[in-house]
């Protein structure tokens, strides 16, 4: 449900002016909505707080409750098939293989300008697209595991032609290319563990590649009706539970070796609480 059709609900239990707080705490322990002060009910029954934090937290038990975060997954594979057109690709049947420029012959883009291009396509800010793609990362870290074979198999696919791009004459990116290449063990996460032991440039090189991976992971969880991830439960978690922001993003990022900052929780929350991916006062520069 929504914030706005949660808040709605609170308000109908919260009463009027001198009725008891047990029914609007009643209603929330049974959401699993615990540790709220009766002086907070008060203030959003008079309209002295907006409640959106309680709303947040109400959205959030649905979500885990419905075990499903559709939007998101929406979202993402949008910003993968936006990537895949920035760069010429077809928009195929990925369990056919992997997809090819759209002309065939044609060189792949420059990837310098890659991501302002698709987060102008995509309608958000830069740093919100940067923010958000750390999250699809993670997400393919934690769910190398649960991915079915032929998934998991055309994203090391992917991720070995971006590492052969690396022929001379070699440039300071291409040389971390080989570096990483030579370090890989294999798996998602041992790549970006190595990728993120490089540099910004090097990073920032991987998008029109990572594009492609994206679009089919989250495509494949759409055909599949998929449950929350591992990534989504921790913040659906967090945002219920009140977690402090920097904590979860310390949690997600120690595991998936993707350094998603606590401005990236904050872009990720929103996100699934209200569909919104931007966040204008976040301005400062990550890759």
């Amino acid at each position: 449900m929504s914030r706005a059709v949660e808040l709605d609900r609170l308000r109908q239990s919260v009463g009027g002016s001198g009725d008891p707080f047990a029914p609007a705490i009643a209603f929330l322990a049974e959401r699993g909505i615990n540790n709220v002060y009766p002086d907070s009910i008060g203030h959003f029954r008079h309209g002295a707080t907006s409640g959106i934090i309680i709303g947040d937290r109400l959205v959030a038990a649905d979500l885990l409750a419905r075990d499903s975060v559709r939007d998101k997954d929406k979202f993402f594979l949008k910003m993968g098939k936006i990537g895949m057109r920035v760069q010429g690709f077809n928009d195929i049947d990925f369990s056919k293989g992997l997809p090819l420029p759209a002309n065939e012959g044609d060189m792949v883009k420059p990837w310098a300008g890659f991501s302002y291009s698709v987060a102008q396509e995509l309608g958000i800010a830069y740093q919100s697209l940067v923010r958000l793609n750390k999250v699809a990362r993670a997400d393919l870290v934690y769910e190398e595991p649960n991915m079915p074979a032929f998934v998991r198999k055309r994203i090391c696919e992917l991720i070995e032609t971006y590492l052969d791009r690396s022929t001379p004459p070699l440039s300071f990116r291409q040389k971390n290319a080989a570096r990483i290449k030579a370090n890989w063990d294999g798996d998602i996460r041992s790549f970006y563990r190595l990728l993120y032991d490089t540099d910004t440039t090097t990073v920032a090189s991987l998008g029109p590649d990572e594009s492609v991976a994206i679009a089919l992971y989250y495509d494949q969880r759409l055909l599949s009706n998929s449950h929350l991830t591992s990534v989504d439960k921790i913040m659906v978690e967090a945002i219920k539970a009140r977690t402090n922001p920097a904590d979860t993003a310390k949690e997600i990022a120690e595991y998936s070796d993707v350094p998603i900052s606590e401005k990236g929780v904050m872009s990720y929350k929103k996100l699934l609480v209200s569909g919104s991916s931007e966040d204008a006062e976040q301005q400062d520069q990550e890759v």
